[in-house]
Formats: C-alpha cells, structure tokens, sequence
C-alpha cells in the first residue's frame, strides 16, 4: 500500500508541476495548448480521488474487522492518514485545474470579442463603399455620373468620402477606441 501512496504522491508532484507551467503560460498570455492539457489533468485528478476514495474506504473497513483480531488497527490509522492527506492534495489539484481552465476559457473569449470587435468595425467602415459599388453597378439607365468623362473619379470620391464619414463618426462615438 505504500507503494501505492508513493506513486500517487509522484503523480500529483507531476501534476503540479504541470500545473505550474500551465499558469505561467496563461499569465504570458499564451493560452494556445493549455485548454487541452488543463481536461487531461482534470481527468486524471477526478479518476484517481475516485480510487483514492475507494481505496480509503477499504483500508478502513480492513482497520475495523481485522484491527482488533491482527492488531492493525495502528497501521491502518497511519494508511488512512496518508490516504485523507493524499485525497485532499488532489482535490485541490482538481480545483486548481478547474480554475485555470476557466481563465483560459475567460481569455479565449475575450481574444474571440476583440476580434469579432475589428471586424464588425471594418464591415462597418466598407459598408458605404458596398453599397455605392452595388448601386453604380446596376445595368439600368439613368445611372447618375455614366455620361460624364470623370464619372469614375467622382464614384470614387464618394466611396473614400463615405467611408471616411462612417470612419469619423465611428472614432467621434468611441467605437474606435485606437
């Protein structure tokens, strides 16, 4: 059974460790590998509280039918206590997990809202120049500025126009925080 304890103390020592790297990762802003390893952990933290549970739970029942008749009682007690200090150092390890797991997630999102941010501004910007190239390009008659020789310069004063007004009143409004 020490053997057993030893192995599991070498586990959640690797564990930690880990968790550690994990932690300067996501301090570093580096979130890109973390969200796997951080399920890995966390399945294995629950896996072994499971056995950890079942296994003290064993030794205690053995310290209680068998300790009186094979004076064990002193040994199990000493097993238990291992076991209770062991349990609880993975538990923490869990929550530990659970917790950076949930950073990663809250800094993913917030990369994702940055994004999703530039470009509903960039859509925004383009959107008059859109529209105006969709209206001169229609093949109806009486299209304003096709019987003019500058025809094309003007479009294209209007578009750059367009756009910087929506781009000016982007920044004016605080969209544009940059």
């Amino acid at each position: 059974m020490e053997h057993v304890v030893d192995a599991v103390d070498r586990l959640a020592d690797d564990v930690a460790r880990k968790l550690d790297r994990i932690e300067e990762k996501i301090l570093a802003e580096d979130v890109t590998e973390g969200g796997q390893m951080l399920v890995r952990i966390r399945r294995t933290t629950v896996r072994l509280h499971r056995q950890l549970v079942i296994l003290r739970s064993l030794i205690q029942r053995l310290g209680l039918d068998l300790g009186q008749k094979f004076a064990l009682g002193l040994g199990t007690k000493k097993l238990v206590q291992q076991l209770d200090w062991l349990d609880a150092e993975i538990v923490s390890l869990r929550d530990r997990a659970q917790l950076l797991q949930e950073e990663v997630t809250i800094k993913t999102a917030e990369q994702t809202n940055r994004n999703l941010h530039v470009l509903a501004i960039v859509t925004t910007v383009f959107l008059p120049a859109t529209l105006i190239a969709g209206i001169f390009g229609m093949n109806v008659g009486g299209l304003p500025l096709t019987q003019s020789g500058h025809g094309f310069l003007w479009s294209m004063a209007i578009l750059v126009g367009a756009s910087a007004i929506v781009f000016w009143l982007l920044k004016r409004s605080g969209i544009l925080r940059r």
